[in-house]
């Protein structure tokens, strides 16, 4: 099992930063692209070079990407494992987070500013999303249930990761409304 890939960062006309990376997670190709976008990664890599990476992401510079010998899980299961994956960065930007590390290296963590992002596909994190983001009355014990109900509705998807399981809520807070509403109606959440 691969636990590190490379990571190849172009600001300018060459591919002159690459990095180990230890956590990727990629939406699906648009139309008319290649290139996967990248809602999260981390890599690490020299100070310099790491600080350098953080000050292009910060003033949102086109960045390019490549991932080598990555291997991407999609929700199915299956597995991406080409030599070379292309990337590009998402508009929306990301937070980050820098590391210094021992002997001069450091570690770059960004996530995509998508309200909708979860970094972490299990239930405590859903509910945390869920209870943060939406104004919709809900009780914990229906997580499971609302969850399943997302992901039918394709308003919840998980993306393609290599060591982490991120997704992302789709659904705005009218849609999580009528969703909520539909349960009840139907008798599938109930309030004891």
């Amino acid at each position: 099992m691969t636990t590190a890939g490379q990571m190849y960062f172009r600001v300018g006309d060459k591919f002159r930063n690459v990095f180990w990376c230890d956590r990727l997670s990629c939406g699906p190709t648009r139309e008319g692209s290649s290139a996967r976008p990248v809602a999260a990664f981390s890599v690490i890599g020299p100070q310099i070079q790491i600080k350098a990476l953080f000050a292009a992401f910060a003033s949102n510079v086109r960045i390019d990407m490549e991932a080598h010998s990555i291997p991407l899980t999609l929700p199915k299961g299956d597995v991406i494992d080409h030599a070379v994956t292309k990337l590009q960065a998402m508009e929306a930007g990301y937070r980050l987070w820098r590391y210094k590390l021992p002997q001069k290296q450091a570690q770059l963590v960004a996530i995509v500013k998508d309200p909708g992002m979860i970094v972490a596909m299990d239930d405590e994190s859903l509910w945390v999303k869920l209870t943060e983001r939406y104004t919709t009355p809900m009780i914990r014990a229906w997580a499971p249930i609302i969850q399943a109900e997302l992901e039918d509705r394709k308003l919840l998807r998980r993306l393609a990761n290599f060591q982490c399981n991120c997704g992302v809520i789709g659904a705005d807070e009218e849609a999580m409304d009528k969703l909520v509403s539909d349960l009840v109606t139907a008798k599938r959440l109930t309030i004891n």
